[in-house]
């Protein structure tokens, strides 16, 4: 989908225009643009046909052959006969091939002033012309003639009106024909009917409409390119590409394209201005600052700025990072606290928790490993927003161990920190849980001291039916006749209450020598 238009106001006077191209030359004649005070643009497209025989002359518009949807098309032409009392003929065609009339093909709407006059839709096929359709209609000399044809599938219909009559709401004439050519140029083309005669008409504006557009009738408004807006101070940095600045947004105006030129200041080295997009781009190589005006100029040769803008670029980063007191403290038996200081707010910092003091190298830390390259017992990364201490935490460490954590930065620039190793620091023991009970001998006062080979059965005192949740047969009573006797390997987990039941074997009866039956509490033992 596609328009355009002209008024001829753009051309050279007195010379074919520059993109159009001579048609149907069976006649003498020339197509040139003339000066006329009278016209839309101050100029005419002039069509002669003179010679010693009668013939066509015309010519087509370039610009159209552009659109490869102009199998659909809508061409308007508003032309004059400029001259009196001449048999003349003024056909506005589309789908045209070939070049003189004897091998051309198209289809036309047009006038005549010959015969009585006429409008008509017509076909030419190699020379010979086949009217679709027509009506009577004698259009006078001088006087601005109106006509739209479009041509669509097989489809093909017209509109006529004079002078400034309003356009018809509806299609004048209408035709099918089913051989109508895919695609083809598009123009004006005048015929003389009398030999020896010159017969002139002069073209004031031609519009076209490809894909299902209709052709313009006026040419659009124009609004010349504008500024709007403020470019903001630009701060990039030494050495580091900048995110792409698009100055075209900032501008506006019909008269496209636009092109683009640094009017004040001069770019800092390594930056430049896309003259065609207004997009500044590069990556600045000195530091220093540079205050840049740039000018749009449109296709009408109008002109805008923009404000006088800053592009601060600062001396590249090649300090790296530096990280002082790295600290690990246990919070349970695999957990712990993380902690290390930097003087750098930006950048990510890494870490790493191994079993050994030997520092890993910041390629190691970076990748999660300790110094011989195997992974870490823990390791991680956060981003870095402030100076001063950085915290973070350790999980999945193994109780009661011995560990350290080292830690290293990488700062926006990609500058690295060396590796910092805290001291060693040891995560809790797991806490046994146990029973504790005091057994006496007969005579209930008397502790039941060193005793050996003692058996037992224990249930959760919550559930004590069936088997037994855990038993043994070497449990011994220490010195004071403790009985103490670890339950964290029970086959259930307890937390309250056992039932305990306590004997000891004499080799001859089983259950005469019971020690203890009840609930006994669960405490830790460790």
């Amino acid at each position: 989908m596609a328009t355009g238009f002209t008024d001829f106001s753009g051309y050279t006077a007195d010379a074919l225009p520059s993109d159009w191209t001579i048609r149907f030359n069976t006649s003498s004649g020339d197509v040139l643009t003339k000066a006329d005070a009278g016209a839309t643009g101050g100029k005419v497209l002039r069509i002669l046909t003179s010679g010693g025989t009668t013939g066509y002359f015309g010519a087509s518009w370039d610009a159209i052959d552009a659109h490869s949807d102009r199998d659909d098309i809508e061409v308007y032409c508003k032309y004059r006969f400029n001259q009196t009392g001449r048999n003349q003929e003024c056909l506005v065609f589309g789908r045209g091939s070939g070049t003189a009339l004897a091998n051309s093909n198209l289809y036309a709407a047009g006038q005549a002033r010959s015969g009585g006059g006429s409008r008509a839709i017509t076909e030419r096929d190699s020379g010979s012309r086949s009217t679709k359709t027509s009506s009577s209609y004698l259009p006078d000399d001088n006087v601005w003639q109106h006509v739209v044809i479009r041509i669509n599938a097989t489809s093909i219909s017209a509109k006529f009106w004079a002078g400034v009559e309003t356009e018809p709401e509806t299609w004048t004439l209408t035709a099918t024909d089913s051989s109508t050519s895919a695609a083809g140029f598009a123009g004006i083309v005048s015929g003389a009917y009398v030999s020896g005669q010159i017969d002139n008409v002069d073209v004031d504006v031609i519009g076209y409409g490809t894909g299902g557009d209709s052709a313009p009738r006026t040419a659009a408004s124009s609004t010349p390119v504008s500024f709007s807006g403020t470019v903001p101070t630009q701060n990039l940095t030494e050495d580091s590409a900048m995110s792409a600045l698009d100055l075209s947004s900032y501008f506006s105006g019909t008269e496209t394209p636009f092109s683009y030129a640094v009017q004040t200041g001069t770019l800092p080295a390594g930056l430049s201005l896309n003259s065609s997009t207004g997009v500044i781009s590069g990556t600045p190589t000195a530091a220093g600052t540079a205050a840049i005006v740039v000018r749009a100029t449109d296709d009408g040769s109008d002109t805008a700025d923009t404000n006088s803008f800053d592009i601060v670029v600062a001396a590249a980063d090649v300090t790296a990072p530096t990280l002082s007191s790295p600290s690990g403290t246990q919070t349970g038996s695999t957990t712990a606290d993380l902690s290390v200081s930097t003087n750098e707010g930006n950048g990510t910092l890494y870490w790493v928790v191994t079993t050994s003091a030997t520092s890993p190298s910041v390629a190691q830390v970076q990748a999660g490993q300790d110094h011989t390259g195997a992974a870490a017992a823990d390791d991680g990364s956060q981003a870095v927003s402030g100076t001063g201490a950085q915290s973070a935490n350790a999980t999945g460490l193994t109780a009661d161990t011995a560990y350290y954590v080292h830690f290293q930065q990488e700062d926006a620039a990609t500058n690295d920190s060396t590796v910092s190793t805290s001291s060693s620091f040891t995560t809790a023991a797991v806490a046994v849980k146990g029973i504790q009970l005091s057994l006496k001998q007969a005579d209930g006062n008397t502790a039941a001291a060193s005793l050996t080979g003692l058996y037992y059965h224990a249930w959760d005192a919550l559930n004590p039916g069936g088997a037994s949740d855990a038993n043994g047969s070497t449990e011994t009573t220490d010195g004071s006749g403790v009985l103490e006797i670890n339950i964290n390997s029970f086959s259930a987990a307890i937390d309250g209450e056992v039932f305990l039941f306590v004997y000891d074997l004499d080799g001859t009866e089983d259950k005469d020598s019971v020690c203890f039956a009840g609930r006994v509490p669960v405490v830790d033992i460790s």
